[in-house]
């Protein structure tokens, strides 16, 4: 069992010297996981643009640490054996957070789940991202932080629509929330988010998890054409779309964070599973 020790004085000046994104990283942990640390402590933490300010050359005040009856530190035990977890981990073992009937509701639920072929009524966010990328005047597309950043190939689209929609709507029952966020803007001042910034995340109050879908991409090495031999840069390789699907889970706390379409199985195929998987990390 590992152990893994935050000293108040120390964290507090770590987190006021760089972004909590690099400090966390040092830490081994996500940057929500180490502000609940820095909460238990009673540390001040630096407020939204702090670091676009500071990057821009502003002066910025940094709150003294204030006295605290709290401990000076905490040591928090850091499970190993749940850390490797492997995909493969026992049916009973999974959701051992809740309460045993409600696990067994939500096992049952999550068993039953399944993408359908077609949909005729999508989620919200799914029918706003359809609208985006459909629309050819600005006046008729939604809210940038409406639409989902879709990177797979014209032919995948619907699909991916499909499955978001019902991935969606079966962790809202479950008492999650699915929103769209652009973490660049919210680290450079006066910055206007794209699409391209836009990232997806599960969330259950405070905590949520980053969730994505892409494209496999096959490589090949590339072999100039007559013309491209008098030119001065020829690729190395070329990429293709493979129409096979990866969904994955971008968080470090993750006991399994990828699915990827098979030969035999598809990601529409392990729905159920990924739900479990989403709730767990």
């Amino acid at each position: 069992m590992e152990t893994r020790t935050y000293e108040r004085e120390k964290l507090y000046h770590e987190v006021w010297a760089e972004p909590m994104t690099t400090v966390a990283k040092r830490y081994g942990i996500s940057d929500v996981a180490l502000r609940k640390q820095c909460k238990k402590l009673d540390i001040p933490l630096p407020k939204k643009g702090h670091w676009a300010k500071v990057q821009a050359g502003h002066k910025v005040q940094v709150p003294p640490l204030p006295k605290s009856d709290g401990p000076d530190k905490t040591v928090v035990f850091v499970n190993d054996t749940y850390r490797g977890l492997s995909p493969g981990l026992k049916a009973s073992d999974r959701l051992l957070f809740l309460p045993e009937e409600e696990r067994e509701t939500v096992k049952e639920y999550c068993a039953g789940l399944t993408v359908p072929s077609e949909l005729s009524k999508f989620h919200s966010l799914v029918v706003d991202t359809k609208q985006y990328y459909r629309a050819r005047k600005e006046s008729t597309k939604p809210p940038v932080d409406r639409v989902i950043n879709i990177t797979v190939s014209d032919e995948q689209r619907e699909r991916v629509y499909i499955f978001y929609s019902t991935i969606f709507t079966a962790l809202e029952h479950l008492g999650y929330s699915i929103t769209i966020k652009a973490p660049r803007s919210e680290r450079y001042y006066n910055y206007q988010p794209l699409v391209k910034d836009n990232k997806l995340y599960v969330g259950l109050g405070e905590d949520d998890v980053k969730i994505r879908i892409k494209e496999q991409i096959k490589q090949t090495k590339h072999v100039p054409t007559d013309e491209e031999r008098n030119k001065y840069f020829i690729p190395a390789y070329d990429y293709e779309n493979t129409g096979k699907l990866h969904f994955i889970i971008e968080s470090y706390h993750a006991a399994r964070k990828n699915w990827r379409d098979t030969e035999t199985k598809r990601i529409e195929d392990q729905v159920g599973e990924i739900v479990i998987w989403v709730m767990e990390a």
